[in-house]
């Protein structure tokens, strides 16, 4: 769904996209969904709360912002729970777009996954390590095609 096709989103920078956005979460009824929100600026003045099964994506982060104003707490609330983790066997370089891993049985096509890198050597320094910083490089990505052990997917990995 995309976010300028409901009634008071705007993304120019210059009204409160909360009401339209809460809008569209609650249109995915609970059901699997992806907010689009293309390039711009999207003032938003309170927290929002990210139902489970419902992705948020923007147009790239030099092209999609999202400016939190007046917001006590946090900028998301997200719902749902992590499933689990399997680990990736190879084919994890830049730009690359198909990975392997022992298996992809709880994986199907037109699944989000979220691939975590461990930290790169700026995270070496002590002044700045925190404990919610562990593995903060990642990405999530679209799976579009697979096989009993590989995945493949949307956009390259960066």
């Amino acid at each position: 769904k995309n976010i300028l096709n409901v009634a008071g989103a705007n993304n120019t920078g210059t009204a409160d996209n909360l009401a339209a956005i809460n809008t569209a979460l609650a249109a995915f009824g609970g059901n699997i969904g992806l907010l689009f929100f293309p390039a711009g600026t999207y003032n938003i003045t309170g927290t929002i709360t990210i139902p489970a099964n419902v992705l948020i994506k923007g147009a790239g982060s030099d092209s999609t912002i999202l400016n939190f104003t007046n917001v006590n707490g946090n900028c998301f609330d997200v719902g749902g729970s992590i499933g689990s983790f399997s680990a990736v066997t190879g084919g994890y370089s830049y730009l690359s777009k198909t990975i392997s891993m022992t298996s992809t049985a709880v994986i199907n096509i037109g699944d989000y996954v979220l691939i975590n890198q461990t930290n790169g050597a700026w995270y070496s320094n002590t002044l700045i390590q925190r404990s919610y910083g562990d593995d903060a490089e990642g990405q999530i990505m679209e799976v579009v095609a697979k096989t009993a052990t590989t995945l493949t997917f949307d956009q390259p990995l960066r």
